[in-house]
Parts: structure tokens; C-alpha cells; sequence
């Protein structure tokens, strides 16, 4: 309620006793504070750092191939020719559950941004500048290659590599209305067409 549904960043605010002069804080301080603190109802944990975000190491590059193997073994049951993994759940927030990082299983790459897009013979991870050094360090380069997630995203990949005919296997819990059309104009021009499947194969 204080901070108005907004996505914001978690620090803990060690200058605030209690939560009423914490959420007196927040509502008297500039949106330059604001933006950065989200304020929750005190237990009598209160003072622990808490931390939604979690700097151990989960990368599992070498698992990369078998599973990337696996997952191209059901593109014929499916009727595809290529599947996205993106990061992302089907709240489409930041911070995704465990239970949804299947961007990481399959790849590697533990970052907060990216998508992974397999087809038959090639599998691109797409981030932004922030990780293309975590990239490079996280997944297998003899099964991965990497993408320009804001110069050249999936969608542009596809306009511009796609075979004739190509089929895109897509999770429809896990994208946006609006990149679903990219994905559908991209395809369109190549007789493609983007398959809404039932379950993730992932899963």
C-alpha cells in the first residue's frame, strides 16, 4: 500500500526502530528513498538482513549439452522446430522462484535477464551488456552461443535466420502479449508460425 503496487528494489532500513516511523520514513522522504525501500509488517526477527536475492553460485554449465539434447528430442511429438526459455514465470516480475528458473537449468547463465532459443541445430542465449562476460564464463561454448537480447532479440533473430516454414515452440505462461506478436510478424514473413504449447517441456 505505501508503495502504491510499483516494483522496487529491498534494502534494509537500519535507521527506523519500529514500522511506524519506518513507514513515516517512506512517506516523508523524496522518491529517490521510496524508490529503493519496500517496508513489511515487523517480527520479532526484525534487524536480520534479509535478502531476496542470493549470491551463491548455481551455475551448472555442464549439464548444458545433455540437456539441450533432451530438449530437441521432443520437437518432433511437438510439432516444432525451435522452443524460447526465457526468465521468467508467469507473473512475468523480476525475482522468479526456484521452481522457475529454467533459463539457469538449461544453460547455465544464473543473470537476471536473458532468454535462451533453441532450435534443431543451434541454441543462442540472448543477454544484455550487463552479462555478456557472465555469459561467456557460465554456459558451454561448444553448445551455446550468445545473443544481443536489446540490439537483436529472439524476434529479429527469427526474421533474420529462420528457415522457411520454421515452428516456435513457446511456453504461453511465460511471455507478453506483445512478444507474442513480434514472434508471430517475424515468422509470418517466412511461412512460420508460433505453437502455443500445452505444457513446457522443460518441466
Amino acid at each position: 500500500p505505501i508503495t502504491g503496487g510499483r516494483r522496487f528494489s529491498v534494502i534494509l532500513l537500519n535507521c527506523c526502530a519500529d514500522y511506524a516511523s519506518m513507514r513515516h520514513f517512506l512517506l516523508s522522504s523524496g522518491p529517490s528513498r521510496r524508490c529503493r525501500a519496500m517496508v513489511c509488517k515487523p517480527s520479532r526477527q526484525f534487524g536480520k538482513q534479509f535478502m531476496f536475492q542470493s549470491f551463491d553460485n548455481k551455475s551448472t554449465p555442464q549439464f548444458g549439452k545433455a540437456r539441450v539434447e533432451a530438449l530437441r528430442a521432443t520437437f518432433d511429438r511437438l510439432g516444432i522446430d525451435g522452443f524460447l526459455v526465457p526468465r521468467a514465470d508467469e507473473y512475468q516480475g523480476e525475482y522468479v522462484p526456484e521452481s522457475a528458473e529454467r533459463l539457469a537449468w538449461l544453460t547455465g547463465f544464473t543473470g537476471s535477464a536473458g532468454v535462451a532459443l533453441v532450435t534443431r541445430v543451434e541454441a543462442v542465449v540472448f543477454v544484455d551488456g550487463r552479462y555478456t562476460t557472465q555469459l561467456t564464463s557460465q554456459v558451454d561454448p561448444s553448445v551455446f552461443t550468445g545473443g544481443d537480447l536489446v540490439g537483436a532479440p529472439p524476434a529479429k533473430w527469427l526474421a533474420d535466420h529462420a528457415p522457411n516454414g520454421f515452428r516456435l515452440g513457446i511456453d504461453p505462461w511465460l511471455h507478453t502479449g506483445a512478444e507474442l506478436k513480434r514472434f508471430e510478424t517475424a515468422l509470418s514473413e517466412k511461412g512460420g508460425a508460433v505453437v502455443l504449447l500445452d505444457g513446457n517441456p522443460l518441466d
